[in-house]
């Protein structure tokens, strides 16, 4: 997966052939390596660019995490409590997702929301402004997701 950050860099979440996820930065207009993060065992990666944080994780939520645009990994998750999942918005909330329980917080690290999503299987999050979208299966039979749920945060409880 390959996504751009600011600055012209290329950002690459990719396999390795151990089967370890790896995230590398590289100038988009020189094609020099800045930096490279190997975060653990991955299935499928995934990789995202919000204001300038890097969001990364495997898309059957193995693990997760937020980087820095200077290569440094200000917080990761593991799916020791089931599937994990997170999203940053513009305003710097980041939502995380474990299993079906979902808490989005304040950049002040404040909880702004907790809800849950339906039954079913997670694929991945998205969180802007009073928004938060979820992917996923509604039966977990699905290889690829099947259906996409929405949450207002300025009101109570589950993602619909």
């Amino acid at each position: 997966m390959i996504a751009f950050a600011p600055g012209a860099r290329l950002v690459v979440a990719q396999k390795t052939v151990t089967g370890t996820l790896r995230v590398l930065a590289v100038d988009g207009r020189t094609g020099a390596h800045r930096w490279t993060v190997s975060l653990g065992p991955t299935v499928a990666p995934a990789v995202a660019v919000v204001e300038g944080h890097i969001v990364v994780g495997d898309a059957r939520g193995r693990l997760a995490a937020l980087i820095s645009a200077a290569g440094a990994v200000q917080h990761r998750w593991t799916d020791a409590q089931g599937p994990v999942f997170v999203a940053r918005s513009p305003q710097g909330e980041v939502a995380v997702a474990t299993g079906a329980d979902v808490v989005v917080r304040r950049p002040d690290g404040a909880v702004r929301w907790r809800g849950t999503v339906p039954a079913g299987v997670l694929y991945g999050l998205r969180l802007d402004g009073p928004w938060l979208a979820a992917i996923g299966s509604a039966t977990g039979d699905a290889q690829v997701p099947d259906r996409i749920w929405f949450a207002r945060m300025d009101r109570a409880g589950a993602v619909r």
